[in-house]
This record gives C-alpha cells, structure tokens and sequence, in this order.
C-alpha cells in the first residue's frame, strides 16, 4: 500500500511539473479533458487571476464540489476550471501523451542508432 501511495504521489507531481514551460500544450489537455476557459469580467477579477500561481493545477479547497484550477495570465489571460471528472479525464489525458512520447523518442533513438552504425544487419546478415 505505502508503494502505490508513493506512485501516485509521484504521478501527481509529474502532471504538475510536466505542464509547466509547455503551456500550449497543457492547455490543449486541459480543452480536451472538457475544463472550460473562464476570462476575468472585470480589474478586480483580473487582479485575482494574477494573484493566483500561474501555469500550475490547482485543488480549490472548501469548494462544494472538487474544483480544480489552471490559471495563465501570460497565454490566454484565463483561468481554465474543471470538476474531478475533468480531473480524472486529464490524468489518463496525460498519462497516454506520455507513453505517445517515450514511445517516439525511442523510436527516434532506434532510427539515430541504426543510421549511426551504417544500418542494420537483420538475419542473415540481410540489410532490411
């Protein structure tokens, strides 16, 4: 049990962390995960999205319902805002864009390996 806590721990760190310098894309996530985009009405609004921590997701405590946040004053100037379905969407979201990337950088790896040793020698000693 202690092991899966700690995975679980990790995961949520990484979601938070992998967002982080690559707003464009986290924001393409959260669209897809069904957060909707709400733009400040007024200065005081405004005020308050700058006051919030930029480009992060965040858990709104002592809401009614679990309310999670994703504030960007620099790109879009709104505060993305989800429930824990959103939440729960996102995590499998992300989760599968990290396994799309791992599985295109080892690919990338594979194609720089077999350029570098002048091809590969299948069976046979065939090149293919």
């Amino acid at each position: 049990m202690p092991l899966l806590l700690l995975f679980t721990s990790l995961y949520l760190t990484g979601c938070v962390s992998w967002y982080k310098g690559n707003t464009a894309t986290a924001e393409e996530l959260l669209a897809a995960a069904g957060f909707h985009p709400y733009y400040p009405q007024d200065a005081r609004e405004e005020t308050n999205l700058k006051t919030i921590p930029q480009q992060q997701l965040l858990r709104v405590h002592g809401a009614v319902k679990p309310t999670y946040l994703w504030a960007d004053d620099d790109e879009c100037d709104c505060i993305f805002v989800g429930g824990e379905t959103q939440y729960n969407q996102l995590k499998q979201l992300t989760l599968s864009k990290h396994q799309a990337d791992e599985a295109l950088r080892a690919a990338e790896y594979r194609e720089n390996w077999v350029l570098d040793s002048g091809g590969y020698q299948g069976v046979m000693g065939g090149y293919w």
